[in-house]
C-alpha cells in the first residue's frame, strides 16, 4: 500500500505540472503518506518531495518539517539532512530579517539534528556516515549563531565529526 500511495504521490505531480491548481492534492497526499506511513522507506521520497516542493514556494518552515520527516534510518537522510539544514537557515534568516527571534522554534530545529547525530542515545556514532557530518555541521552553526555559550560544544561536535572522516 505505501508503494502505491507514494505513485499516486508521483502521479499527482504529473497533473500539477499541467494543471497547478492541483497543488493542495498533491501536498496532501505527500502529507498523508507520512503520517500513515511514518517508517517506511516510502516515506523518505516522500519527505524530500514535500520539502523540495515547500523549498521552491519559498515555504522554509514547512520545508524544514518535510525534509525532517524523513526515517531515521533511510539512506535518504544523506539527502534530507543538508536540505533540512539550507531550509532552517532561510527560515531563521527571514525570521531575523522580519525582526523575530528564532530562539522559540531553535529547539524544535536543533533535536531533528540532534536525532540524526545521537540517533536517540545521547552518545555520538560509533562509525559517522555522511549524514552525521552534514548534522553536526548544522547543530554546531545553529547553535553559534543563536544560542549563547554553544561554541565549547559545537567545536567538541566538530572535532569528533572531523576525526570521523575516513569513515563513508
Amino acid at each position: 500500500a505505501p508503494v502505491a500511495h507514494l505513485q499516486a504521490g508521483w502521479n499527482a505531480a504529473q497533473e500539477v505540472r499541467r494543471d497547478p491548481s492541483a497543488a493542495e492534492s498533491y501536498v496532501s497526499l505527500l502529507t498523508e503518506h507520512l503520517k500513515t506511513w511514518p517508517e517506511d522507506e516510502s516515506s523518505a521520497q516522500a519527505a524530500l518531495w514535500l520539502g523540495q516542493w515547500h523549498t521552491a514556494k519559498g515555504n522554509h518552515r514547512e520545508a524544514f518539517a518535510g525534509f525532517a520527516a524523513t526515517p531515521r534510518n533511510s539512506p535518504k537522510l544523506n539527502e534530507a539532512v543538508p536540505a533540512a539544514a539550507a531550509a532552517a537557515k532561510a527560515w531563521f534568516a527571514q525570521l531575523t530579517e522580519s525582526g523575530k527571534s528564532p530562539s522559540g522554534e531553535l529547539p524544535t530545529v536543533t533535536a531533528f539534528f540532534q536525532q540524526v547525530v545521537f540517533a536517540g542515545e545521547n552518545r555520538l556514532p560509533e562509525r559517522w556516515t555522511q549524514a552525521h557530518r552534514e548534522a553536526a555541521l548544522a547543530l554546531a552553526e545553529l547553535r553559534l549563531a543563536y544560542e549563547s555559550n554553544a561554541a565549547a560544544e559545537a567545536e567538541s561536535l566538530l572535532s569528533a565529526a572531523l576525526q570521523s572522516t575516513n569513515d563513508p
